[in-house]
């Protein structure tokens, strides 16, 4: 008994499939890997792929160089992974993911045989996943309220407590844009002498008291030290006309729809 194996075919089917995976994982670690990397780490992942299969090499050894150096070096090219910690999730996301669309697959198997109707199972595949990764994310997230937080502008920087508080709902009103929330008095520590320019005002309602207004302005940058650290780009920063808690155990709200 053989097969006949088409290398052509055998490459475009692991390309698109790597291609897919590196996407998701790029969503689900937020990678700043750009498009075009992904593309590159997916032609090396199935470039090598094949050439292990035309290795005349003993099973196991085909099965080491597969999955430990083929999938290795496509997603240190691939994603532009820096750290051992980021190395290991991705690895981990790439076989969960990998498992997750070859089940898809399977269940279609019978139309798999159609070229076009595979790359729509293959393209529906990676949106189920992604989902499934997004709600676990979400998830793992419940739990992770607290934070320290560093904000910079205009050349000077900050460090607070935040809270990511999903009741903070507030949007700067010229573009709908995510707006946090600062202590007054944390605020004017750190940036008392800067000149404020294209002054804002959003409106905001709090237990107990009446309809009322918190200047807003965008600074720099927000950097969120998470797991791994959160980079938010030129956010909205309203800043509180009183005390934003009574225990003091955080200083900054974080809207949680910047995230």
């Amino acid at each position: 008994m053989y097969y006949e194996v088409y290398i052509d075919v055998l490459f475009l089917i692991n390309f698109m499939m790597d291609y897919f995976l590196l996407g998701i994982i790029k969503k689900v670690l937020r990678c700043s890997a750009t498009h075009w990397r992904i593309f590159l780490g997916a032609v090396l992942g199935a470039a090598l792929m094949c050439l292990v299969f035309l290795l005349q090499v003993h099973p196991y050894i085909k099965l080491f160089l597969y999955h430990m150096v083929a999938n290795t070096a496509m997603l240190l090219v691939g994603l532009h992974i820096k750290s051992i910690k980021s190395f290991f999730e991705s690895f981990v996301l790439l076989y969960t993911g990998s498992f997750l669309m070859g089940g898809i697959l399977e269940i279609f198997q019978p139309y798999t045989r159609i070229a076009g109707l595979f790359v729509l199972l293959a393209a529906v595949s990676y949106e189920v996943i992604w989902k499934i990764f997004e709600w676990i994310k979400k998830l793992y997230r419940i739990n992770e309220y607290y934070c320290k937080a560093t904000l910079y502008w205009n050349g000077k920087k900050c460090h607070v407590r935040a809270v990511i508080d999903t009741g903070n709902h507030l949007r700067e009103p010229s573009g709908g844009k995510p707006v946090h929330v600062i202590d007054k008095s944390v605020f004017l520590r750190a940036f008392e002498k800067e000149k404020v320019k294209n002054l804002q005002y959003v409106c905001y309602h709090s237990i107990g008291k009446k309809e009322d207004f918190m200047p807003v302005i965008r600074i720099d940058r927000i950097c969120l030290h998470r797991e791994s650290d959160c980079w938010l780009e030129t956010p909205y920063l309203a800043i509180g006309n009183e005390e934003i808690t009574l225990t003091g155990k955080y200083e900054m709200i974080i809207n949680p729809a910047a995230l």
